[in-house]
């Protein structure tokens, strides 16, 4: 059984897509209904499992071949690799090509599961740090990332990114039974 610890929401910016280049201010959520989950298969894989796996194996041998002694992207290849054998996969339920974070959410459940680093991220320093390994785990995907949306799904709550590369966890309101509180972008 997999634990929700395990499981990366997808995200939505719900402002900023553009902005951030020109050092604006962004706004991203978990989106909760949708979800990613690393996975064994339960008996033999079947058609969609097996294409899953060769997509992380294909993702893995990329990391391999660009990573070095000093900088190993952060994550234990090795441990990676054996766990691929064993026929691991992504399952995942986040929409592809919709901005909602299925590429961040792979890579946020890779560096959770294999990440060298025993730390505490927190605000400021520290989150930015996250932001750059991921965003260069996340670049097999996209050529260059910003890191924002596998940020945004590794820590699975709302962060505002502020001009100059600030980054605060926040909260939004969540009252659904009194119908109060609520946010509006102007």
């Amino acid at each position: 059984m997999t634990s929700q610890r395990e499981s990366v929401f997808g995200k939505i910016m719900l402002f900023g897509e553009y902005g951030i280049l020109c050092q604006g201010r962004a706004l991203t959520i978990p989106l909760k209904n949708f979800s990613g989950t690393l996975r064994f298969p339960d008996a033999a894989p079947n058609t969609h499992q097996a294409t899953l796996h060769r997509l992380l194996l294909a993702y893995h041998d990329y990391l391999a071949v660009r990573a070095t002694a000093s900088n190993s992207f952060g994550i234990d290849l090795g441990a990676f690799a054996k766990e691929l054998e064993d026929g691991l996969h992504f399952d995942s339920n986040i929409p592809h090509g919709y901005g909602a974070g299925s590429s961040g959410a792979l890579v946020a459940a890779i560096f959770r599961r294999f990440s060298l680093e025993n730390v505490e991220w927190s605000e400021g320093e520290k989150l930015q740090e996250l932001k750059e390994k991921l965003a260069k785990l996340e670049s097999y995907f996209h050529g260059t990332s910003s890191g924002i949306d596998p940020l945004s799904c590794y820590l699975g709550k709302p962060l505002d990114f502020l001009p100059g590369n600030g980054i605060v966890a926040t909260q939004l309101p969540n009252s659904i039974h009194t119908r109060e509180g609520g946010f509006f972008l102007l």
